[in-house]
């Protein structure tokens, strides 16, 4: 596919399949890219281009399943990351892998250290939208509530970093650490 970036971050748990093919396509707001396409009547019809990429590398993708993502990054396009499945196979693999929030993904510790070494070599929040599969809100929330606390949370990044099996809420961490420097902040509590 034009636009994809066969060089992209390494796959998260199985670094063996190689890197992901980042699709640089326009995106769904869930971060799957879409292609543009001809039916059989000749009208243009949009695909999900992961779906694209099975079907050319893989296989038919057969009737009522699914194609999931092994790497969790809704714009690879890689077929060895891919795999058809359930929609409760989706589930279970969501629930497994603790992605909630912004598209399904949660800002680990690891996953925070990359968005903010990619922010250092210069990358866009649009690029790390592409290559984390966030959502720009997210990873613009991100780095505003970083610049608050950047001094303070560095030591627990690199802790983290370090203690992968160790499992962190961020935004629990962050709204801590802000309470001790400001006790007269006020949130909202809900």
């Amino acid at each position: 596919m034009a636009k994809t970036d066969k060089n992209g971050p390494e796959h998260p748990y199985k670094p063996e399949l190689g890197p992901c093919w980042v699709c640089g396509l326009k995106k769904k707001h869930t971060g799957h890219a879409q292609v543009k396409a001809k039916d059989g009547d000749g009208r243009f019809v949009t695909l999900s281009a992961h779906r694209v990429s099975y079907e050319h590398f893989v296989e038919v993708i057969p009737e009522g399943l699914s194609v999931l993502h092994s790497c969790d990054r809704p714009a690879c396009v890689n077929p060895a990351h891919l795999r058809v499945g359930t929609n409760q196979d989706n589930i279970k693999d969501k629930v497994e892998r603790h992605r909630s929030g912004s598209r399904g993904r949660r800002i680990t510790p690891i996953l925070a250290a990359s968005m903010q070494r990619l922010r250092a070599g210069g990358a866009s929040y649009q690029k790390i939208t592409d290559i984390t599969g966030l959502c720009y809100s997210t990873v613009s929330a991100f780095f505003r509530r970083m610049a608050e606390i950047a001094p303070e949370i560095e030591p627990l990044l690199v802790w983290f970093e370090a203690h992968p099996d160790r499992t962190w809420q961020p935004c629990t961490a962050v709204n801590e650490m802000l309470d001790s420097r400001c006790p007269q902040r006020v949130r909202n509590a809900s």
